[in-house]
């Protein structure tokens, strides 16, 4: 017979200072340690080995009990001679310990680094866009002053673009602001000179916009208040990027003229490389030259405006003061300004307001990641540590407290979660540029993501949350665990694990309902961008190329030489090898372009004062445009090469804009309508055609009038930019006939720059970007939180099976059928994940609403989605519960009864 008695003494030191309680943790282990030396000579193991694996036993509590002791007890031994040095000293003792004791169990170690490191990495990532776009600043002078002023249309936009006239009222008349500048959308030019023609993106900007930013350039200066006046010599203001890309940083270029679309401007200044304003690829500001006259200018809406607040004025006084401004034009200006109001809005709101949506409801699936991957690794780890009842045993017999306990187990946590959040720094930085690259280009201020302080902050505080979430309900779970439970009988075992089991179903319960909410909004987003892809577009998209063509004015003064370059360069691509057919457009589809019109219908009162409808989008197509797309004619004709500058005008109603006015379509054909007025000049609806998505294919189609190119109005001989749209032959890629409409273009102006060069079915793509982006992400994500699902299933029932072998081994040897064990076992799983998907079904009814505006033909409830997500999901949990179900079947009754 063994002395256990003096085999525990030899191997372990004294434990506590107090012998009568030293002398009853000896008796505890060294009869725990009979029992398991008897327990194994049962299960058939000889002598020798019963006591080899006892003694085994025996040393790794002794490896561990010198470590716990020390943890246990430090801080009461030290409170007398290194006072506040305790707690630091203790802590330090806790992070060595959980250390040594995570190195013991590397596969559980590495497995739960990379999901922290992954979920954490995901959910920084998607901050620093939050971060980036959302709530830094932005990088101008008193930035939370700064305000955009629209114009509100009437039964429209409350963001509308702005005319001349009302802008040079605003800036004269309101007294809420220090400044008000006026901006126009970019559009390109050619730049000359200084190697081959390149098409750079320019916007006319006052000089006060810039006063307005409070920016300064990197070199020179910026523009002079007599450079924004009508008649002053032309300046411009370079970008950092077209600097040094055409001029190679040259700081000489100050002063020097460039050669814009023919015209030549002074460049006075480089902006610095973080002003993008208005758009984020802007290669040159023009200084925009305003004359009294213009003020006159009421019907065309083309500028932005930005101002600044004076320092005591809030947002809410200077709306106020500026609704009393508009009003006083409405009552100066009847005509064009009744109903017309006006809407003042900070910038930084106005610029992210339609990327908010979107980058909020990416931050919130991150986060359901991050809380699914917890809920995870807290299963793991209570499983874990229920499994180290022992261990947790022993640290109590030293002494230690429920809370010291539980305070270590805490440190393992924050440990593992201190290297998954280092870890996932890599994951960020490797991510962020993938992301930025994939985010579309239409998210504004992407060029201000980047790890910052805020982001750092952020990482840390969401590792230690993750540790609490992970290693919180362990703690108190095992951490309360008296040492003499784990020694007991196994009825007390049974018992303590029954109630952890509780805890992990619980888990696996929250784990389902975050990854169904997940689901169902992933499985949104997919029906809704395949209903989209569903759409018809209104003609063929397919086969066509787009070569947006701007030539300058100087050049091509009227519109009569114009016309002759559009019809030339049509004669010579449609000859082309491998071109079907080729006509031209002011607006391709999908290209986001858009010129609004209004205009008088002869014989018919307007609701408006000015005397015309509301405007409308009017395109100018050159002959054959319709036959080109494929758009089909609906009555009347379309436009013919008969349809020439000194040839009766006519123009072409879409059936959206034919049906607004005439109940049947067909009846606009004849009449007659007029840009101007009810006075005339009159064209007159030569036909009416099929409507186009030309907005997008999320968008309906929109109303809109088409005149001929070489028959616009005389005034519209600024209108020098048309886009190219060539058919290419069945079998041929559109693309390969991009060298040869080079070659034809630059033989006929070799100073001419092509601009946006594009497949219609890639403009499309791109318009849709945003939504195939949400859901491309949301899908991974939603993926992810399903595997980590499946996983937290999968272990729960596993441990459960492993528990309850003894259990299942009786059985079967009772007679029971080891495929109802089985049964048996998954129908428990899915009752877990029944509940969790009905708790997920609830809270994604109250989640999806905020999707509604990423959504398209789909509703935020829609039932065939959430039904489809959790079949789904219920699905994946049987098959992720049946595996263990299997072993469970070929559970051996002798040999489970044998080695429990």
């Amino acid at each position: 017979m063994h002395d256990w008695r003096s085999l525990v003494r030899s191997a372990l030191p004294a434990l506590t200072s107090d012998p009568a309680r030293n002398a009853e943790i000896l008796d505890e282990l060294a009869h725990h340690l009979a029992d398991t030396y008897d327990a194994l000579i049962e299960s058939g193991l000889t002598e020798h080995e019963a006591f080899d694996r006892a003694m085994s036993e025996l040393e790794a509590t002794a490896a561990t009990s010198a470590d716990l002791w020390h943890a246990a007890n430090l801080s009461t031994r030290t409170k007398s001679t290194l006072g506040t040095l305790s707690t630091l000293s203790t802590l330090m003792n806790d992070v060595r310990l959980a250390a040594r004791v995570l190195r013991r169990s590397p596969g559980f170690t590495i497995a739960t680094v990379i999901t922290l490191a992954l979920a954490i990495g995901a959910t920084t990532a998607i901050f620093s866009v939050v971060q980036g776009v959302l709530l830094r600043p932005l990088p101008y002078r008193e930035p939370d002053r700064l305000v955009r002023i629209w114009e509100v249309r009437p039964r429209g936009d409350d963001r509308n673009v702005v005319s001349v006239g009302n802008y040079l009222d605003w800036r004269d008349r309101a007294r809420s602001f220090d400044v008000i500048g006026a901006y126009s959308g970019t559009y390109e030019m050619a730049l000359t000179g200084d190697g081959d023609p390149l098409s750079v993106a320019v916007s006319r900007v006052t000089p006060s916009a810039f006063g307005a930013l409070g920016v300064t350039p990197q070199a020179g200066r910026l523009f002079s208040d007599d450079e924004g006046k009508d008649g002053a010599a032309r300046a411009a203001l370079l970008s950092d990027a077209l600097w040094r890309q055409r001029f190679g940083a040259d700081l000489n270029i100050v002063g020097r003229t460039i050669d814009l679309s023919g015209d030549l401007y002074t460049v006075v200044g480089v902006m610095r490389p973080e002003f993008r304003f208005p758009d984020p690829d802007i290669d040159t500001w023009i200084a925009q030259q305003f004359s009294e006259e213009d003020r006159a200018e009421r019907r065309s809406h083309n500028y932005g405006v930005v101002a600044r607040l004076k320092e005591s004025v809030s947002i809410d006084a200077a709306a106020a003061e500026m609704r009393t401004v508009a009003q006083q034009i409405t009552a100066e200006q009847p005509a064009f300004m009744t109903g017309w109001g006006v809407n003042v809005v900070p910038l930084h709101a106005d610029m992210v307001d339609n990327a908010r949506p979107l980058i909020v409801m990416l931050f919130g699936v991150v986060i359901g990641v991050l809380l699914v991957a917890c809920a995870n690794l807290a299963n793991l780890t209570l499983a874990r540590a229920t499994g180290r009842l022992h261990e947790i045993a022993v640290r109590s017999a030293l002494g230690a407290s429920r809370a010291r306990i539980a305070a270590q187990l805490l440190t393992e946590s924050l440990v593992l979660a201190g290297i998954g959040g280092a870890a996932g720094v890599v994951v960020v930085a490797v991510m962020l540029k993938t992301l930025i690259a994939a985010v579309p280009e239409d998210i504004p201020l992407l060029h201000e993501v980047r790890l910052d302080p805020v982001v750092f902050i952020f990482a840390t505080a969401i590792t230690v949350l993750s540790a609490v979430l992970v290693g919180l309900i362990p703690a108190l779970r095992v951490g309360g665990s008296m040492w003499y439970e784990a020694l007991a009988s196994a009825s007390t075992r049974v018992s303590t694990t029954g109630r952890a089991s509780r805890v992990r179903g619980a888990l696996v319960v929250a784990q389902v309902a975050l990854a169904l909410v997940l689901l169902v909004g992933a499985g949104l987003l997919v029906r809704s961008f395949i209903r989209m892809n569903m759409v018809d577009y209104g003609f063929r998209p397919d086969g066509l190329l787009a070569v947006s063509l701007d030539i300058p004015r100087v050049k091509y003064p009227d519109r009569s030489v114009q016309s002759r370059f559009y019809e030339r360069a049509l004669e010579r691509v449609r000859t082309l090898p491998g071109v079907a057919a080729a006509s031209t457009t002011s607006e391709a589809p999908a290209s986001g372009v858009t010129m609004t019109f209004s205009f008088a219908i002869e014989g018919r009162p307007a609701r408006n004062p000015s005397g015309r409808e509301d405007p409308v989008p009017l395109r100018a197509v050159m002959p054959d445009y319709f036959q080109t797309l494929g758009i089909p004619l609906i009555s009347g004709r379309a436009i013919a090469t008969t349809d020439r500058e000194d040839s009766p005008p006519v123009v072409l109603f879409n059936e959206s804009l034919a049906k607004r006015f005439w109940k049947n379509g067909d009846e606009a054909v004849g009449r007659r309508i007029s840009f101007v007025g009810p006075g005339g000049p009159w064209y007159e609806i030569a036909g009416v055609v099929g409507d186009t998505r030309d907005d997008g294919l999320d968008q309906p189609a929109p109303p809109a009038v088409y005149v001929p190119y070489a028959q616009r109005r005389q005034e519209w001989a600024w209108l020098t930019f048309q886009t190219l749209v060539v058919r290419a032959q069945a079998g041929q890629e559109p693309s390969d006939l991009l060298p040869s409409i080079r070659g034809v273009l630059r033989e006929i102006d070799p100073l001419l720059p092509m601009q946006t060069v594009r497949t219609v079915t890639q403009l499309y793509s791109e318009n849709a970007a945003r939504r195939r982006f949400a859901m491309q992400l949301t899908a991974g994500f939603a993926l992810l939180a399903l595997l980590l699902g499946a996983i937290g299933i999968y272990a729960v029932v596993a441990y459960s099976v492993a528990q309850r072998r003894r259990e299942i081994g009786i059985r079967l040897a009772l007679g029971a059928q080891p495929r109802a064990v089985a049964r048996q076992i998954v129908r428990g799983a899915l009752g877990l994940a029944s509940a969790g998907a009905a708790l997920g079904a609830i809270s994604a009814l109250g989640l999806t609403r905020f999707l509604e505006t990423l959504l398209f033909g789909v509703e935020p409830t829609d039932a065939a989605t959430f039904v489809g997500m959790a079949a789904l999901l219920l699905a994946i949990a049987a098959l992720a519960s049946w595996l263990p179900a299997r072993r469970a079947m070929r559970v051996d009754p002798v040999e489970a009864l044998r080695t429990d």
